[in-house]
C-alpha cells in the first residue's frame, strides 16, 4: 500500500526578512521584557546560556598555565554557534553579536538587547 504523499510534507516556519530599520520594532514587539510570549522565554534562555559561556571564556583567558602543570584546561576559545543563533536568523532575520541581536541593513547597523528590550539604530 502506497503512503499518502501529504504525510511526508514538513512544515517549517517562514523566515522573517527585515529590509529597513522601520521594520525592526514590529519584529521584536513580542520579545520585549513585558511580553509573556513563549518565544521570548526561549530567546532569553538561549542568551543566558551564551552569557554564561562568554563569562567562562573570560575566566579561561585569565587562567595561569603554571597552576595546571604548564597545561591549560581544555575549553573552546570562541563561543561557537548556539541554537539561539538559528532562532535569531529565522525569527528576526538577523545575527547574534555577543549578547545583541544585530541587523546589517542598507540603512545602517541596528541592534536589539533581548534582556533590556533596548533597540539602537545606526550603531557602528
Amino acid at each position: 500500500m502506497a503512503q499518502d504523499p501529504r504525510l511526508r510534507v514538513k512544515f517549517a516556519p517562514k523566515k522573517i526578512i527585515i529590509t529597513n530599520k522601520s521594520q525592526i520594532r514590529f519584529a521584536v514587539s513580542n520579545y520585549m521584557p513585558n511580553s509573556d510570549n513563549h518565544g521570548r522565554k526561549m530567546l532569553v534562555e538561549g542568551f543566558s546560556q551564551v552569557k554564561d559561556r562568554l563569562k567562562l571564556e573570560e575566566q579561561y583567558s585569565k587562567v595561569d598555565v603554571e597552576d595546571f602543570g604548564d597545561f591549560k584546561p581544555l575549553l573552546p576559545k570562541k563561543t561557537a554557534l548556539h541554537w539561539v543563533d538559528r532562532m535569531i536568523d529565522n525569527s528576526f532575520g538577523a545575527i547574534r553579536e555577543g549578547l545583541l541581536i544585530v541587523w546589517k541593513l542598507g540603512d545602517g547597523k541596528h541592534s536589539f538587547d533581548p534582556f533590556t528590550g533596548e533597540i539602537k539604530y545606526d550603531i557602528n
